[in-house]
Parts: C-alpha cells; structure tokens; sequence
C-alpha cells in the first residue's frame, strides 16, 4: 500500500528591536510531515480480507481433509460447502475421480480354443 507522505517546513527570519543588541537576525524553522492513505487503499485493504477469507478456508478444508474429519458434522459440512466453489475448477486434473478403465472383453475371458 502506498500512502502519501507531504513534508512542510517553514522559516521565518525574527529581527531583534531592542537598540543595544547587535542587529542580528534569527531564524525559527518548523517542519511538519503529515501521512495520509491514498485513494485506493481502502479498496486494496478488501481485496485482500476477501482472499485472506478464501485462503482460510481452504487452509481449514485441508486440515479437516486431513484428520478426515466427519463430513456429517454441521461445521466440517458448512466449510466444505462454502470451499467448494473455490475447488470445484481443479477437480478432476489428477485423474483421481475417475475409476480404473475397464479391460476389453476379450482379455477378461480365457479363449475357448
């Protein structure tokens, strides 16, 4: 995130009245630096709660995967539903899903010769 930093100094240059002291100036400087967000901060600060959010959910997806916790319990049910969506593109990629090919007929039965 980027904020915007604004840096003011002011000088002043004091002379002295009184008519015994040796005409001398002084000069009194002050520096201010304020910092201020810039426009788009609030929006980048949501954009990443939200995948903040996302990323929790599908680290709690793996741990529950994991221990292979009960998909009937109401909380391990609601999380796999909600991460599901966020799953759902990648099923499949490893072939996992899928079962084994089933052999030609011909192999699976001895020839009657």
């Amino acid at each position: 995130m980027v904020d915007e930093r604004r840096v003011v100094t002011h000088s002043d240059e004091v002379y002295t009245t009184d008519p015994l002291a040796p005409a001398a100036a002084t000069s009194v400087s002050r520096r201010e630096v304020t910092y201020r967000d810039s426009g788009n901060s609030l929006l980048q600060r949501v954009i990443i709660f939200i995948f903040g959010i996302i990323q929790g959910l599908l680290l709690l997806r793996i741990v529950l995967l994991l221990i292979a916790a009960r998909e009937r319990n109401d909380l391990v049910s609601l999380i796999y539903n909600v991460s599901e969506i966020f799953v759902a593109p990648f099923r499949g990629i490893l072939g996992r899903d899928r079962s084994p090919p089933a052999r030609p007929p011909s192999m699976s039965q001895p020839s009657s010769r």
